[in-house]
């Protein structure tokens, strides 16, 4: 890939999983003038939990399979479980099937909402923590997020980070927007859009206790892989 002056460049690509804060970054990249797209690929990159499986087709965007791996900067973006857990309630049933059939993991063997978002955190973090080259935490994003950046070129003062982190105030209005998108509403099913609304105004606050009691050993490969993937990027 080249510049608009011919010079080589490289793009970016963060993966992750669902409800991972991917829209949030793509939005606050856009803000500082690099265009990366959202679930589709635009002038400097990509953004899409969906690039984390090597499945052919997906659901939203280009797979992994149509990018020219050495064109791109791999980054991988994690959101807390207790956070991301809940949220992955409200996701359609189009991920899901995208999901239960990318080979990651195996969702398909759990009978509840929770224990299928435990199963997606876990296996897909696994997978893109990988396949990545740079990684960082949502909850302490400017740590990971900065030297990514700087290994595109893209210059990005720390100051300039927070005000726009804030501005965007992160992901949490992701999810009232979600609910008061018309476009988004047409296309959601009545159960998911409840879930949705459920979530934006009354959002289920999940500790490790509630993980447990649903399933300890996966409880538990969750606390590991969280507290050994990124030890000193947390807050």
């Amino acid at each position: 890939m080249r510049d608009d002056e011919g010079n080589s460049k490289r793009l970016a690509c963060v993966i992750g999983t669902g409800r991972s804060g991917t829209e949030f970054l793509s939005r606050t990249l856009r803000n500082h003038g690099h265009e990366l797209g959202h679930e589709e690929l635009r002038r400097d990159g990509i953004v899409s939990w969906c690039l984390t499986a090597d499945h052919a087709k997906t659901p939203y965007g280009p797979s992994w399979r149509d990018l020219d791996k050495s064109e791109f900067v791999i980054g991988h973006q994690m959101r807390h479980p207790l956070k991301t857990i809940p949220s992955l309630s409200t996701i359609n049933k189009k991920s899901w099937n995208f999901i239960a059939e990318s080979g990651i993991g195996d969702v398909r063997s759990h009978r509840t909402m929770l224990s299928k978002s435990m199963e997606h955190w876990l296996s897909w973090n696994q997978v893109a923590f990988h396949k990545a080259d740079f990684h960082w935490t949502l909850s302490n994003i400017k740590t990971g997020v900065l030297p990514f950046l700087e290994e595109l070129g893209w210059k990005l003062e720390t100051e300039a980070w927070e005000d726009s982190f804030k501005k965007e105030n992160a992901p949490i209005n992701s999810a009232k927007q979600r609910v008061l998108n018309p476009k988004t509403i047409l296309k959601t099913s009545p159960q998911v859009l409840y879930r949705r609304i459920q979530h934006a105004y009354f959002p289920q606050k999940l500790d490790w206790t509630d993980l447990e009691k649903t399933d300890q050993t996966l409880t538990l490969e969750i606390k590991d892989f969280w507290n050994a993937a990124l030890p000193t990027h947390r807050t």
